[in-house]
């Protein structure tokens, strides 16, 4: 999809992503790119010129150290240590590795493995990471044998001087290891071709421009935080203003009150981050702000619900919040981020359909209005120019027609060419061919396309045969969630077991913090097997409620229902 004639960025000058901070800062070097706002006062910022300093310090020290002969581990909290970071990797041409960071009570094990799977040499971190971090780690343990570079602790006096290693497109930028919400965590290698070509189209489709103020919590080891926002900013040259995820999630208010401050203009999140908006700041707090300027949110990375964008919508209209600036989009990790989405001041495609169709599984019939007997799903947008989106049936490897429900299937310049050395786990997932042509990524997800736009209805490993019927997990703990208030949204997994009686239907719900000491679980697990059985006619085997913050839970916020 090309550019409008109002974007001042070029797709077509690079060829490479290293390029293009030094493209920026030819143009505008004391100009802000990024500024993290560390608590309710302070906020530190970087100009472009600064960043480049510190990109090509980091580079210079990797090369020094032959961090070229391996991959880098990025291990960072939210901060502008990491961005600096991610660019001196690439500056270098030494694909990194962002990640999370272990929590003090967490395994190092999951690290450990990543490490060994993706073949690190070096570890990218700060002063305070490295010394809570290493004192954990086993001597001699292959942690332990990795170098540890503290970025903070590099010399500012010592020039910064490398030659650049010879790349291609088709090199390794960064490996992105997928959420595991569905299975064990593998390494989607992102190459500077997939990544120019993702940013491009975000860029055209989301209207990022010089004059663009981007607002963010989202975690930056996370694809939607880590390209959407960071990385399509530094492509654009637009302003990016950053939060700490942690500090959203206590306060939500706080990124509201950004766009309201920094006067933003593009910023999303996943669904539960809009409802958790609404249910979080008060009428009070709503008149504080002034959201007239926020041109587009973007919504995807989970289901996305009719009822919130209403609610969201009518929430803070009175601070100037337009419903049309609603952009629901879909993506994945496999094809570097975005699939399809919504263009800006695009009205949202909402289709209401019967529950007996969406159920089947294989095709959907629409109703003319929403009613009890019928689900609203909302569109994801189409796809671009560039790219082919098809649903298939993933046994005969065919495309199914319009209105038909079949896995999505991508091909596109942005889609990886698998998972970093691992060929097992690629070759069902990756160039696989349909309809007789090469090419197509599996997505594990299912869908269907109406008029052009793409509906996401669940995944395949997500779904469950009840009574004869398909279920979708979303689509009953939704139900479930709405049944009782003490109940806390995106904190429901549902999932089937089976007995020698078939297929049963299993609940985990978490307990929201402040209803704790006052809850009745009896009255809670009536409540449930009521709403369920009443929207879906399916009875629920057993329903365990547990504590808040213990459900498994991807880096992301996505339920790992395998685990489960």
């Amino acid at each position: 999809m090309d550019s409008s004639p109002e974007h001042t960025f070029s797709p077509s000058s690079y060829s490479l992503f290293s390029e293009i901070l030094a493209a920026q800062v030819s143009v505008k070097p004391d100009a802000k790119a990024y500024t993290f706002l560390k608590d309710d006062t302070q906020a530190v910022s970087i100009s472009y010129r600064e960043l480049e300093l510190a990109a090509s310090r980091i580079a210079t020290e990797l090369l020094k150290r032959g961090g070229c002969n391996g991959n880098v581990l990025l291990l960072f909290p939210p901060g502008l240590d990491f961005i600096q970071a991610f660019i001196g990797c690439a500056l270098a041409g030494v694909p990194s590795v962002p990640l999370s960071i272990p929590r003090a009570r967490q395994s190092l094990f999951g690290l450990e493995k990543i490490a060994n799977d993706c073949g690190a040499k070096v570890v990218l971190c700060t002063q305070a990471v490295s010394g809570i971090l290493k004192s954990r780690i086993p001597q001699g343990s292959l942690l332990d044998r990795l170098v540890w570079i503290n970025v903070d602790e590099l010399d500012d006096s010592e020039q910064a001087f490398f030659t650049v290693p010879p790349s291609q497109p088709s090199f390794p930028v960064f490996l992105q290891y997928t959420s595991g919400s569905t299975g064990t965590p593998k390494g989607v290698v992102v190459s500077s071709e997939n990544l120019l070509h993702n940013l491009r189209n975000i860029a055209s489709l989301f209207r990022f421009t010089e004059g663009s103020t981007v607002v963010s919590w989202l975690p930056h080891f996370h694809d939607m935080g880590l390209v959407g926002s960071i990385l399509t900013s530094l492509y654009a040259g637009a302003q990016c203003i950053l939060l700490s995820p942690v500090d959203f999630i206590q306060k939500p208010y706080r990124w509201l009150k950004a766009i309201s401050e920094y006067g933003g203009t593009l910023t999303g999140a996943p669904n539960f981050a809009y409802d958790l908006c609404v249910s979080k700041i008060r009428g009070e707090q709503v008149d504080t702000l002034d959201l007239r300027s926020w041109g587009l949110a973007w919504n995807g990375a989970e289901t996305i619900r009719a009822s919130t964008i209403a609610a969201f919508a009518e929430h803070f209209r009175r601070a100037g919040f337009r419903k049309e600036a609603f952009a629901p989009c879909y993506g994945l990790a496999e094809a570097t981020l975005m699939v399809t989405g919504c263009g800006a001041d695009t009205e949202n495609k909402i289709i209401s359909i019967t529950q007996s169709s969406h159920l089947s599984g294989e095709s959907v019939e629409l109703a003319e209005a929403p009613s009890a007997e019928t689900q609203e799903l909302v569109g994801c947008g189409q796809s671009f120019s560039d790219q082919s989106v098809r649903i298939a049936d993933a046994a005969l490897l065919v495309s199914l027609p319009d209105l038909q429900i079949g896995e999505i299937m991508v091909k596109g310049p942005s889609v990886s060419k698998g998972y970093w050395n691992n060929a097992e786990a690629s070759a069902p997932v990756f160039d696989l061919m349909l309809d007789g042509e090469a090419g197509f990524l599996r997505t594990g997800d299912l869908g269907f396309l109406h008029e052009g736009e793409l509906f996401v209805v669940g995944r395949v490993k997500e779904t469950m045969k009840l009574n004869g019927k398909t279920f979708y997990a979303y689509d009953i703990e939704f139900t479930a969630c709405d049944s009782s208030p003490c109940l806390k949204k995106n904190g429901l997994a549902a999932f089937s077991i089976q007995k020698l009686e078939g297929e049963l239907l299993v609940l985990i719900c978490e307990i929201r913090r402040d209803r704790l000491k006052i809850f009745d679980g009896e009255e809670i697990r009536k409540a449930i097997a009521q709403a369920v059985f009443d929207e879906h006619n399916v009875t629920v085997h057993d329903i365990v409620l547990i504590k808040p913050a213990t459900l498994p839970m991807t880096s992301s916020g996505k339920i790992k229902r395998l685990k489960c």
